[in-house]
């Protein structure tokens, strides 16, 4: 009769603490997959906030003129892929040639099948020409457009001081000044 209590005992014993550590793995599991996904909200806001704050800043400069230069503080998170300008210089894209510029962010996101995801900002007239200095350009299939890309080591996570200048031919000169 003892036996049997003892055996009892453990038994429920073994229940109550397995039950426990499935009740734990589930919350634990909930809590990651929400964090996960909290903290990629948070990187595109703070992709978002940065980008649209060099959009202002470069329209300023174009509109104040050659000479002009605002350098910025901007924190990035470590999940950004790529930084490129990309420039549309006569393309026909249907009603007649277009000549614009816009930059192209890439970051990770990891989901879907390449796990990537772009967002591009472009300055609010078409007319306004960015650039850089410090950039590689590469021509793409299409003869009208070309694209400069940044080293992936001045724009990796963290603090970064990008210098915004107009130069002498009109352009909105963006680079990302090593300190």
């Amino acid at each position: 009769m003892l036996q049997e209590k003892k055996n009892q005992s453990s038994i429920e014993y073994l229940v109550i603490v397995g039950l426990a550590f499935s009740l734990i793995a589930v919350l634990g599991g909930l809590f990651l997959k929400t964090s996960v996904e909290s903290k990629e909200v948070l990187d595109v806001e703070a992709i978002n906030k940065n980008m649209n704050a060099l959009m202002d800043v470069v329209e300023k400069i174009y509109l104040q003129g050659y000479g002009e230069r605002i350098t910025l503080i901007q924190t990035y998170s470590d999940n950004i892929e790529n930084i490129t300008i990309v420039h549309v210089n006569g393309a026909d894209m249907g009603s007649g040639p277009v000549f614009f510029d816009y930059i192209n962010v890439s970051y990770f996101t990891g989901r879907g099948p390449e796990g990537k995801a772009y967002v591009t900002y472009q300055p609010s007239e078409n007319y306004i020409r960015i650039n850089c200095t410090l950039c590689t350009y590469e021509a793409t299939a299409d003869p009208d457009i070309y694209v400069s890309y940044y080293n992936e080591s001045l724009f990796a996570g963290g603090n970064k001081r990008i210098r915004v200048s107009s130069d002498n031919n009109g352009e909105v000169l963006i680079d990302f000044v090593r300190t």
